[in-house]
């Protein structure tokens, strides 16, 4: 008599928990990241938010290299688009901008690393916003996207 209970309970249990349990993000869907030469720093694949912070030591940053900021979003084709990659203090004020002409799916800016590094708005401490922008060629402005967080230290 117990077995058929719960056995039973055992199946249903199981049941609910694989319809609760989190359903895996499908490759690309809408994915970005930041990265600085061949080294992700933030990326939606690697389980980080929009907005999510992270310390980076400037002594351990590679002058020629560049920051990258990419994004893919759905059903979307980069090509013919401006994507525009800002970093701002935290006082809002521009430290350093790019502009590229996309020509693939995923779309992408960079940054020169030592233009962070000589900018006298960057003090020791303080955190940097990685804001990704896509307009048309005619300028039709999209909203700028908040994509992280890079405290330089």
């Amino acid at each position: 008599m117990k077995i058929r209970f719960i056995i039973p309970c055992i199946f249903l249990l199981l049941s609910l928990v694989s319809l609760t349990n989190r359903k895996p993000h499908l490759p690309n869907a809408n994915s970005w990241s930041i990265s600085i030469g061949e080294k992700e720093l933030l990326a939606s694949w690697l389980d980080h938010e929009m907005g999510d912070t992270i310390t980076l030591k400037k002594s351990d940053l590679n002058r020629t290299d560049n920051l990258v900021a990419k994004r893919y979003l759905c059903g979307q084709s980069a090509e013919g688009l401006l994507v525009t990659v800002t970093l701002k203090n935290s006082k809002g004020e521009t430290i350093a901008e790019s502009e590229n002409m996309n020509e693939s799916l995923m779309f992408s800016g960079s940054l020169r690393v030592s233009e962070i590094m000589d900018s006298p708005r960057i003090k020791s401490g303080d955190v940097v916003g990685v804001y990704f922008e896509i307009r048309t060629v005619s300028d039709q402005q999209d909203y700028p996207v908040l994509l992280g967080n890079l405290k330089l230290e």
